[in-house]
């Protein structure tokens, strides 16, 4: 009895004899390649499938809304740097103290986060620059956080939820929406 080792046609794995691969799950037939040079051969001359990526009509239909509500939303936030001023000159004469100085922290966030990020993702965002606002990322440990979105949040929060609204409402429609949604990893 002769042995033939076989492995996968679609990533070149060694099977010992499994009926589907155990690296990417393709199910085998009678036709399987015996050697690596078959293997590959074959991978070669198979057609590529695209990358599932849902309905693209949805999100044609959508991008140059957020387009323009991601290019719009950095503006948007000049609204909530008066608004946070306006509390801490309301709050000047009350007893507490925090409010005042949490008012003051998250105006000086908001205008730092304008100033050094406003421009750059807003341009992007106008420029439908989908690729740039997926890959520039923060690396916490073994997460990778896009910074539009990590900024979208941190404006929520600092501004009382409505002034990073449109920011990471953007954000999340841009990473789970858009034709690039499938070149960032989460972990």
């Amino acid at each position: 009895m002769s042995y033939f080792e076989k492995f996968c046609a679609d990533c070149g794995t060694r099977l010992e004899g499994a009926k589907i691969c155990p690296k990417c799950g393709l199910e085998l037939s009678e036709d399987t390649p015996t050697t690596v040079e078959e293997a590959d051969a074959k991978k070669k001359s198979a057609p590529k499938s695209a990358p599932k990526s849902g309905d693209d009509s949805t999100w044609e239909s959508i991008e140059d809304v957020i387009s323009i509500g991601g290019w719009l939303s950095w503006f948007f936030l000049m609204f909530a740097v008066i608004y946070l001023i306006w509390r801490v000159i309301a709050n000047f004469g009350n007893r507490n103290i925090f409010a005042g100085i949490w008012y003051i922290a998250s105006a000086l966030f908001t205008i730092y986060v304008i100033l050094t990020y406003g421009k750059i993702y807003s341009d992007k965002c106008k420029a439908k620059d989908w690729k740039f606002l997926m890959t520039d990322i923060f690396t916490l440990g073994s997460y990778r956080i896009p910074k539009m979105l990590a900024f979208g949040v941190l404006l929520a929060i600092f501004t009382q939820g409505w002034g990073g609204f449109l920011v990471y409402t953007s954000a999340f429609l841009i990473f789970f929406l858009s034709p690039e949604k499938g070149t960032h990893k989460w972990k």
